[in-house]
C-alpha cells in the first residue's frame, strides 16, 4: 500500500511528463520571436523581414526607397592618376602593345579633375535580411593591362566569378581571399575564361574586400566583394552612387575605399558607417568625402 507522500510524488511526476510531451492535453502557443535582427521592417508595404540572423530572402519590395550620394575629394589639391607607363617602364616593354594605352592609369585613386568625384567607393547596407533579387554573377577582365572593373561585386553562393583576358598578352591573376578558396592562375591570350572557385562544387562565401593582383604586371590591382545581398553600389568616375528599391526601415550604411591616406595604405582599405532610416518611397542623401585623412561623411 502506497503512502500519501508516494502518491503525491507519483502524481507530480506523471503531470510533468504529460506537460513535457504535450500528450492528450492542451499545448501552449509559442511566443513569436521579436521583430528585427536586421532592421528591414515591412514599413507598410515593404519586403517582409527574414528570420533574424538567417540568410537573405528575395521578396517583393513595395514602395521602396533610395539611398544616393556623391563621393568627392576634399584634399588641398586634386591628385592626378599616374599612367601605368610611368610607374614600371621595364615591365611595360614586355607588353607594350597591350599596356601602352591612353586609358592606362593607376586605379587606386581616381579623382575627376572637374567635379572632384572619387571613383570606386563601395557603399552598402548592413542589417538587411530581405528585398530585391540578387545580383548576377560578375566577370573580371584583364584589359589594357588593368582590371575591369577595378572593383567587382560578386554574389555569394552563385555561379563562380569569371576571369577573362581581352589582351594580346598573358596574365597571371592572383586573388588573396580570407574565407574562400585561393586563386592563382595564368590566363593566356585568347584563352576561355577561368572561374573562381575552380571547384565548381564549391560556392563562394560572403567576404570582402578581396585583393586582386597580376603576378606578371605588378601595377595591376583590383578588389572583389563577395556579397550575400544586392544592396551594394560602386561609385562611378563622377563619384555618384545609388542604392535602389530599399525596403523601408533602419540600417547601417557602410562606405569603403582602398585609399586610407597618403603613405598609409592599409591592406583592407578605409571604412566608415552610419545609421540611416529609409521611408517608404523616400530618398536618403548620403554624401561623403575622401582625403589624405581617409573617408568621412559630409
Amino acid at each position: 500500500m502506497k503512502t500519501l507522500p508516494s502518491l503525491v510524488l507519483s502524481s507530480l511526476v506523471a503531470g510533468a511528463l504529460a506537460a513535457g510531451c504535450g500528450c492528450g492535453g492542451k499545448t501552449s502557443t509559442p511566443t513569436a520571436p521579436p521583430a528585427g535582427g536586421g532592421g528591414s521592417g515591412d514599413g507598410g508595404g515593404g519586403a517582409p523581414p527574414a528570420k533574424a540572423g538567417g540568410p537573405y530572402m528575395v521578396a517583393p519590395v513595395s514602395n521602396g526607397g533610395t539611398i544616393s550620394g556623391t563621393a568627392t575629394w576634399s584634399g588641398a589639391s586634386v591628385p592626378v592618376a599616374a599612367s601605368t607607363k610611368s610607374t614600371l617602364p621595364g615591365e611595360m616593354r614586355d607588353a607594350k602593345e597591350a599596356c601602352d594605352h591612353p586609358s592606362n592609369v593607376v586605379q587606386e585613386l581616381l579623382v575627376d579633375a572637374g567635379s572632384k568625384g572619387v571613383a570606386n567607393v563601395v557603399v552598402f547596407l548592413k542589417g538587411i535580411s530581405s528585398g530585391k533579387a540578387l545580383l548576377a554573377p560578375a566577370t573580371l577582365d584583364n584589359k589594357n593591362c588593368v582590371f575591369h572593373p577595378h572593383v567587382v561585386i560578386q554574389p555569394a553562393g552563385a555561379a563562380g566569378l569569371k576571369i577573362s583576358n581581352s589582351d594580346p598578352v598573358g596574365h597571371n591573376t592572383h586573388l588573396f581571399p580570407k574565407k574562400n578558396e585561393d586563386f592563382n592562375s595564368k590566363i593566356d591570350q585568347g584563352q576561355a575564361p577561368l572561374v573562381w572557385p575552380k571547384d565548381q562544387g564549391e560556392k563562394l562565401r560572403a567576404e570582402g574586400p578581396v585583393k586582386v593582383g597580376c603576378d606578371l604586371h605588378s601595377w595591376m590591382s583590383g578588389w572583389i566583394f563577395v556579397v550575400d545581398h544586392p544592396y551594394y553600389a560602386v561609385a562611378g568616375r563622377d563619384g555618384k552612387f545609388s542604392l535602389t528599391d530599399v525596403p523601408p526601415g533602419s540600417y547601417e550604411l557602410h562606405a569603403w575605399h582602398e585609399w586610407t591616406g597618403k603613405d598609409k595604405q592599409w591592406p583592407d582599405g578605409s571604412r566608415i558607417q552610419k545609421s540611416v532610416t529609409v521611408a517608404a518611397g523616400g530618398t536618403v542623401t548620403a554624401d561623403l568625402t575622401l582625403s589624405d585623412s581617409g573617408l568621412a561623411w559630409k
